[in-house]
């Protein structure tokens, strides 16, 4: 047996030695670059977050009565003045009413409701992500009496 002192000694005792140190030299190298490996594939496919923009817009305002109060159930109906493609809702408890995922354009708002007048307001423009507000004011019906107004547009 060699002791640390003699002038023999050596750190690899024997050939096998040298040949397990070389093998878990290896062993920790391949594991290290599979880890590597496997941590930048999940970086890369990584669900990224997309923040997309949209040009829809939407109309929305408040259907009053001729003495300033609240018209609830209302039927609104939104006509796009290029496709005739129409939407519909109602206003609710607070005479409001909102019609998104519009398409930049001209639109005409038809309100009506029992009791009141139908009215039609025309050439409404929606800009990309800019919200138009139409607020509408009903006169109080006298049999089958129609009100039509057309707004004026306003240069920016």
């Amino acid at each position: 047996m060699l002791l640390k002192n003699d002038p023999g000694w050596n750190v690899q005792a024997s050939p096998l030695a040298g040949m397990r140190a070389s093998y878990l030299r290896a062993c920790l190298l391949r594991g290290a670059m599979i880890l590597g490996a496997v941590a930048a594939t999940a970086v890369l496919l990584a669900p990224t977050p997309l923040f997309a923009q949209s040009d829809n817009s939407a109309i929305t305002g408040t259907v009053t009565d001729p003495a300033g109060a609240v018209v609830r159930n209302a039927d609104v109906t939104v006509t796009s003045e290029v496709t005739g493609a129409d939407r519909r809702t109602v206003t609710n408890a607070s005479g409001f009413y909102s019609v998104n995922g519009l398409a930049p354009g001209k639109y005409t708002v038809t309100v009506s409701v029992a009791g009141f007048s139908t009215k039609t307001i025309t050439n409404n423009s929606v800009d990309p992500s800019i919200p138009a507000s139409v607020n509408v004011s009903l006169a109080l019906s006298s049999d089958a009496e129609r009100v039509e107004v057309t707004a004026q547009e306003t240069p920016l």
